[in-house]
Order: C-alpha cells, then sequence, then structure tokens
C-alpha cells in the first residue's frame, strides 16, 4: 500500500463521514458548509505535503492547477462560512432582543400589582426598572425612580440597606433584612428587603434585582408570639412582677413603635403604678394612687366599668382637663384603655397605649391588646398567688419552725426529709439535717427510735412510712427517742399523708412533741394515786379498828357510866332509908356529888368525844372515796345558796359575805358545796373578837381551769402552821372555843382532789386567811332567748 494511503483515509475520509453524520443529525447546512471547508483544506494540505515528499503512488499525475483550484474553493467555502456564521448571529441578537422585550413587557404586566415591590438595576446601579408595588410601599412616583441611580432614587432607610446588602451579593449571591420604615402617608411599617444578582446565559452578571415586601403582619406575630414566650419564661422563672410587666411594655413597643404603654394595678378602688418603662416620671407620679370612677382619665373609667376605653384625641374628651397640659407636653394624643381580667372576670388593673396622633385601634390591634391584657393577668394573677403562697409558707414555716413539737416533712417519692424544725433536733439529741433520707435514720443519725416497751421499730413501721404506704393518719403512737447519749425521750407522735389537688400522695408530715416531762407527771401522778390509795386503805383500817376496838369499849364505857349514875341514885336513896346519921349521910353525899358524879361526867365527855373521833374518820374514809359527778356547776347559784344557808349565823355575828362574779367549774355540786359550806363555817367560826367577820369570794378562769377564792378577816393562820393544815387531826388551836376533830380541811382536801383540783392556804397570824380552791373549768349551756322561753306546749 502507498505510504499516504492510511493516512488518506484517516484524516480525508472520517472528517468526512463525521461531517457528513452530523450535518444529518442537526438538519442544518451550516455545518456542513463549515466542515466541507475543513475538508477542502486539510485535502489540500495533503497534496501539498505529498508532492514535496515526492510520492508518487499517491498524487503522481496530480495536474498543477488542482492545487491552485483547491485554494479558490477554500476561499468560497470560507466566504460563504463567514456570510452564515454572520447571519446566524445577526438572526440570534435580533431574536434575543424580542425576546428581552417581551420578556421585560412581561414581567412589568405580571409584577405591576403584586404584593411585592420590584426594581432591577444594572451593573452601574441605576434602576432600571420598578413595578407598580414599590412606589405605594415606599411612598415615592415611579418617574423619579427608574434611570436614576440608587443612592439617589430611594428614600433612607431603604436606600442604605439596599447599598449594604450590595456588598453581601459580592459574596453570596442573595442577601435580606428587614428594615422599619415610615414615610408620611403610613405608620411604621417593617419591609423585607431582598437583593440578588442578575446573570445572562452565559452567566455574566447583568445587574441586581430588588424585591421589597411588607411584613408588618408577619413581624407582629413573630414579635408577639416571642413577647408571649418572653413573659410566660420570665414568668416560670419566678422573676419580679415589675420586672415581667416591664418586658411586656417593651414588648408592646417593639411591636407598635409610635406609641408608648403603661400598665397599673388595681388595689382598693385605687390605681397604682405597674410599669411604663417609657413614659416619664411625671406621668407616673400623676396616676400613682389615682382614684377610679366616672370621668377619672381613660384608665380610671375602664378599671371602673370593667370595659376598653377608647379616646381618640384627648382634646375631645373633657373628663382628661387635669391632665391635658401633661399629656400636651408629653406629646401624648390619644390613648386606647383595657382591662385585665382575672380568671374570675375581677379587674386586676388597666394596659394603656399611649399614641403621639389621634389614633382608632383596628380589629387586629384590638385582638393584640387583649393578648396582651391576658398575658399581663397571667402575670399578676402568678404574681399574687405567689404572695399568698409565699406569706402562707412564711407564716407555716414560722409556726412549723416555732412549735415545742418536733414537725418533720418526708418526701413521698424521694423519702427525702424537706423540712425539720428545731424541736427535732432538741428531741433527737443531734443534728438531723434537711434532705437525709427516712431510710437508713437511725444509722445516720445515732438516733434510735423505739416502741412503747423499748424495742426499736422497723424503719418500714415507722409513722411516717405507715401514713405514706397506707395513706392513712397514725393518731397517739407512744414513741421513745434514744439520743445518742443514751436519755431516752418520750414522744407522742402523729403521721398522716399530704396529698395535691388530684389526690395523689406527694409527702407525709409527722409531729412528735415531747412528752417526757408529762410522763413523769404522769408517773408521778400514777405513785401519788397509790399513795393515796394506800392513805385510804389506812383509813379504812384505822376506821375498821376505831369501828371494832373503840366501838365496843364505848359503849361498854357509856353502858356503864349510865349504870354507875343510876348505882349512885339508888346508894343516895338507900341512905336515906337506911337511917344512917345525917352526919354520915351528908359525908357520903358531898363523896358522891364532890367526886364521883364529876367523875361520871368526865367519862362521858371523853365517850362522846371518842365518839365524834370515830364518825370523823368515817367522813374521812368516804371522802374523795368514789369518782365524783362530773357536770357543769353554776357557782353563782351554788355560793348563793350556802350564804343563804349561812345567813342567821352571819346575822348574829354581824358578820358581811361579798360574792363576786364566778365563773363555772366542772364537778358534783353537792360535794364542792359541801368544800364552800365548810370554808364559809370556818371564816364564821375563827373570827377575829376585835372585828365583825368579813368574807370575800371570787374567781378567775384561766385556760381550762378556774380558781376560787374565799378569804377572811378572821384570827389567821402562821406561816409555820400551812404545811401540815391539810392533815388529818391537826387543830391550830386546840384549846380555843371551838370545838372539833381536825379533820375537816383534811376532808376538803379529798373532795378537792378527788375532781382533779388542788387546794392552797395563805394569810398571816392576825391578818386573815385565804383559801384557793382550783377545779376544771366549764362552759354553761347559754340561756333561751325571752321569746323562746316563754313559749310552752299545748
Amino acid at each position: 500500500m502507498p505510504q499516504y494511503s492510511i493516512w488518506t483515509l484517516v484524516v480525508v475520509l472520517i472528517p468526512a463521514l463525521g461531517t457528513l453524520l452530523l450535518g444529518w443529525k442537526l438538519r442544518d447546512a451550516r455545518v456542513l458548509v463549515i466542515f466541507a471547508t475543513l475538508l477542502i483544506a486539510m485535502l489540500r494540505r495533503l497534496i501539498i505535503t505529498s508532492i514535496e515528499h515526492g510520492d508518487p503512488a499517491l498524487f503522481a499525475g496530480a495536474p498543477d492547477w488542482v492545487v491552485p483550484t483547491l485554494d479558490v474553493a477554500i476561499a468560497g467555502m470560507s466566504i460563504v462560512s463567514l456570510v452564515t456564521v454572520y447571519r446566524v448571529i445577526v438572526n440570534e441578537y435580533d431574536q434575543r432582543s424580542r425576546v428581552h422585550i417581551a420578556n421585560e413587557e412581561r414581567m412589568r404586566r405580571v409584577t405591576e400589582y403584586a404584593p411585592v415591590g420590584f426594581l432591577t438595576m444594572d451593573t452601574d446601579l441605576s434602576i432600571t426598572f420598578t413595578n407598580g408595588t414599590l412606589p405605594r410601599l415606599l411612598g415615592i412616583e415611579r418617574t423619579d425612580v427608574e434611570g436614576i441611580p440608587l443612592r439617589e432614587a430611594l428614600p433612607s432607610p431603604i436606600g442604605e440597606s439596599v447599598m449594604e446588602l450590595l456588598e453581601e451579593c459580592q459574596r453570596a449571591p442573595f442577601a435580606a433584612r428587614e428594615v422599619r420604615f415610615q414615610h408620611a402617608d403610613s405608620p411604621t411599617a417593617w419591609l423585607r428587603v431582598s437583593v440578588g444578582r442578575m446573570q445572562n446565559q452565559e452567566e455574566r452578571q447583568e445587574g441586581f434585582l430588588v424585591a421589597v415586601s411588607d411584613v408588618t403582619l408577619a413581624r407582629q406575630q413573630v414579635v408577639a408570639q416571642e413577647g408571649r414566650a418572653l413573659v410566660l419564661e420570665q414568668l416560670s422563672l419566678g422573676v419580679p412582677l415589675e420586672d415581667a410587666l416591664t418586658a411586656l411594655c417593651h414588648h408592646v413597643e417593639e411591636t407598635k413603635h409610635e406609641m408608648r404603654c403603661s400598665i397599673l394595678l388595681l388595689k382598693s378602688g385605687r390605681l397604682w403604678h405597674g410599669a411604663a418603662p417609657s413614659l416619664p416620671d411625671e406621668y407616673n407620679q400623676v396616676v400613682d394612687g389615682f382614684e377610679i370612677g366616672p370621668g377619672q382619665g381613660c384608665c380610671g373609667v375602664t378599671a371602673h366599668t370593667g370595659t376598653p376605653t377608647i379616646m381618640e384625641d384627648f382634646a375631645d374628651h373633657p373628663n382628661t382637663s387635669e391632665f391635658s397640659e401633661m399629656l400636651h407636653r408629653l406629646e401624648l394624643l390619644s390613648c386606647w384603655s383595657y382591662p385585665i381580667h382575672d380568671s374570675a372576670g375581677l379587674v386586676l388593673g388597666t394596659i394603656a397605649l399611649y399614641w403621639r396622633q389621634p389614633t382608632l385601634p383596628s380589629d387586629d390591634d384590638r385582638e393584640f391588646v387583649r393578648t396582651v391584657a391576658h398575658l399581663a393577668s397571667i402575670a399578676i394573677e402568678r404574681h399574687r398567688t405567689t404572695e399568698r403562697l409565699v406569706r402562707t409558707e412564711t407564716l407555716m414555716s414560722a409556726a412549723l419552725q416555732g412549735s415545742p413539737a418536733g414537725v418533720i416533712i418526708v418526701d413521698a417519692v424521694t423519702g427525702e426529709l424537706r423540712f425539720v424544725n428545731d424541736a427535732v433536733q432538741t428531741i433527737c439529741g443531734t443534728q438531723i439535717k434537711v434532705g437525709s433520707k427516712v431510710e437508713g435514720f437511725n444509722r445516720a443519725h445515732t438516733t434510735r427510735l423505739l416502741d412503747e416497751s423499748g424495742v426499736e421499730i422497723p424503719e418500714e413501721q415507722l409513722p411516717v412510712q405507715v401514713a405514706i404506704r397506707e395513706g392513712r393518719v397514725i393518731r397517739n403512737q407512744l414513741i421513745q427517742v434514744e439520743r445518742p447519749n443514751g436519755e431516752r425521750r418520750w414522744t407522742l407522735t402523729d403521721a398522716a399523708p399530704v396529698r395535691n389537688a388530684a389526690g395523689e400522695i406527694i409527702a407525709g408530715v409527722v409531729v412528735f412533741p415531747d412528752i417526757t416531762d408529762l410522763k413523769h407527771v404522769e408517773e408521778e401522778r400514777e405513785r401519788l394515786l397509790h399513795q393515796r390509795e394506800a392513805r385510804r386503805e389506812e383509813l379504812e383500817s384505822i376506821f375498821r379498828a376505831a369501828n371494832h376496838d373503840l366501838r365496843s369499849p364505848l359503849v361498854n364505857l357509856e353502858g356503864f357510866g349510865r349504870e354507875l349514875e343510876l348505882g349512885l341514885d339508888a346508894l343516895v336513896s338507900a341512905l336515906e332509908q337506911i337511917g344512917i346519921p345525917e352526919s354520915g349521910r351528908d359525908a357520903v353525899e358531898g363523896i358522891i356529888d364532890a367526886d364521883l358524879r364529876p367523875s361520871l361526867r368526865h367519862i362521858r365527855s371523853a365517850t362522846q368525844k371518842l365518839e365524834g373521833l370515830v364518825r370523823g374518820l368515817k367522813r374521812l374514809s368516804s371522802a374523795g372515796r368514789s369518782d365524783p359527778e362530773r357536770e357543769p356547776i353554776d357557782m353563782n347559784d351554788l355560793v348563793s345558796e350556802q350564804v343563804s344557808g349561812l345567813q342567821f349565823q352571819i346575822t348574829r355575828q354581824r358578820g358581811h359575805v361579798d360574792v363576786g362574779d364566778l365563773p363555772p367549774c366542772l364537778g358534783d355540786a353537792g360535794q364542792i358545796g359541801q368544800v364552800i359550806t365548810n370554808l364559809l363555817d370556818n371564816a364564821l367560826k375563827y373570827t377575829d373578837p376585835s372585828r365583825h367577820p368579813r368574807i370575800d369570794v371570787s374567781g378567775m378562769r384561766t385556760g381550762n381551769e378556774v380558781t376560787y377564792t374565799v378569804s377572811d378577816n378572821g384570827i389567821g393562820i402562821a406561816p409555820e402552821h400551812r404545811g401540815g393544815i391539810f392533815g388529818a387531826f391537826c387543830r391550830l388551836h386546840p384549846k380555843g372555843p371551838v370545838k372539833g376533830e381536825g379533820l375537816g380541811l383534811t376532808i376538803l382536801n379529798g373532795i378537792v382532789e378527788a375532781h382533779g383540783g388542788r387546794i392552797s392556804v395563805d394569810g398571816k397570824r392576825g391578818e386573815g386567811t385565804v383559801f384557793r380552791i382550783t377545779l376544771p373549768a366549764a362552759d354553761l349551756p347559754a340561756p333561751l332567748s325571752p321569746e323562746l322561753a316563754g313559749v310552752t306546749s299545748e
């Protein structure tokens, strides 16, 4: 094969075949012309190269005109290709121009009344296009914008914002921000300004597209949500009420920039400053303590009626005349006042929105203010509830902390001690810390809790654990607390579960007063009762002995004494009958009258005295032997009755008894009457001969006890004799004119003690005696009204 046959096939045939296929595929003659020109050029080059290298095998017979002919063909084809390409470019430019003009017209028609304002700028930042919405949003004319440089066309702060966004577009294809804007014919609005780069099909930058949209309503909703979330967050954190209301005012003013917000609180018919961060102190001082009612300003009327008050222009409302000068000075011309209601519908205060121009609220504005008023209501109610809870908790904590009884509150879930008062530390003899657990209490605090018999109580059986686990109240459980030093204290323990509003047990409370002293008193009481019982048995024994051992001799003495008297009378008669000389009879009768009869009288007196002692012992043994009746006693009636019974003796001795108002007591009226009678009788018996007897009876109630005082101006009692005056057979004046066995006061003491009371004596020798009797107090039933008391059944 010739040397260039392969290259001929590769260089000439393959491009030719490719050109034909491409032209056929694209259905475009221009491609065929271009590739044909290239094919002829390559063929020409191949021939020249073959001739220069002397290759006769390929083009040995080629005539000389072949190469020039090929040059002419190539030139013609090149001209045809250039003309074809030129026509293609011109046609495409015309087509693109028509499409661009059509697109611009279509864009004008589509965006003219769109809710978003558009403008386009070239790379020199001259405005080339604006739709009809943009001038309305910015308060400008379209003719004042198109063809004007950006810096001169757009008002402030929109122009500045666009310039800043253009700088951001150097780093990113798109940038946007929200701008607060106001022109003369509209209120303040929030506009979202977006700037993006415009590129052609070759991705070359042709200019910028600016979009401006009104996002005031959306921003207000977002701000409202953010403000609501902020206020609720502050409330959840427990911030002070003034801080929460101030944050709410800031939130309102951020949403409505042209106005100032004030929140007033209603207390006792007056409005008080709550929050007004953007209003001067002069305004706050005027409204603080402002009385509500008709004609009392915008907020005063609102708080009085509980309904909104809208004053578009203060000049039209004479009820604000006293504030007109101040409001004019503060440039506040309009007010919307809304009531703040609590959950029960009661007015808590007002929220006022002041404007610098006459303004009426829209429906959206009314809804917004109602939402703000609801948030203020939540804040105020939360604050007042918290105040009540804190006050209650403080009082409760102070009461529990100052309680002499130990108080512990245990968390039902964790078992931790949530509250421990000081009395717990005192009773347990060690530090019991809040936060420690009831589980392991004994081991943690080196304090053991024992039952009544001294056995350690298992922790799961502790009263507070049982109250939490079983949900029931434990009362009056005796528990011994063994201190770390081994000392034991007695407590009377109560425990109860604490439930929440849903009825769930959230804690347990245990109260255990230290009754160790009471326990000792009870033990002493038991000892005294045993001692008294032993004394009773001793008295009974004495009585039985006296009754048995003395009664028979006394009867014999009395009987034989009477026999001796009869015998003496018979002896005197016999002496008269047997005729004994008169001198002898006189001597015998003298012995009888001088010795025997007086001796018999002494025997009879001693016998009677012994009989009195036996009777006194009998009364003493029976005094307080059985439990007396316990019923309310009207002591005024009882003492008056006893005084009436002694009236003869009082009148004979020219005495006087003064009875005060006596509170009622609880006891046996018969036995208490005996006590009063004996004391009055003693006061009359042991009177001072130098003065007439005077007796005073008074009474005073102290808690659950009442003390009666019986004082006289008699001979009195020496201090050294007071201790044993209530003992048996004690007589301070055994040789005095008053006869007795010395058992009267002993019997009275027994009666008073049987009633659970006590008796004491005071006074000085020669100055009188004072007896004090303490008994359980009682409450008498209320007397019937005269109307009811007069009703009788037929």
